[in-house]
């Protein structure tokens, strides 16, 4: 075999190697099913005053303030009781 009858193999080799990487890289990627998607929400949510759910959230807004308070009185009232509790107990066994 002579030299070059090498090359032009060679060189043919080369060519038909860069057209195929070429179709590879034109053609279209075959769809899939499966995705993944990443969602970031950075600040608060605005709030539109013309959206229906503006007052949904007025009114939810209010019933978790109620919720809190409600919370906040029953703790209140739970201590109460535990000290007078306490007071008897101190009375009963120690004369206090």
């Amino acid at each position: 075999m002579k030299v070059t009858n090498v090359k032009a193999m060679v060189a043919k080799l080369l060519a038909v190697g860069f057209l195929a990487g070429a179709f590879a890289l034109v053609a279209p990627v075959k769809a899939e099913a499966q995705g993944f998607a990443v969602g970031v929400r950075v600040g608060y949510p605005r709030y539109d005053y013309v959206r229906r759910d503006y007052y949904d959230h007025l009114r939810f807004e209010g019933a978790r303030r109620a919720a809190f308070i409600r919370q906040q009185e029953w703790d209140r009232r739970q201590a109460f009781l535990r000290h007078e509790a306490w007071e008897r107990h101190q009375r009963f066994f120690y004369g206090r």
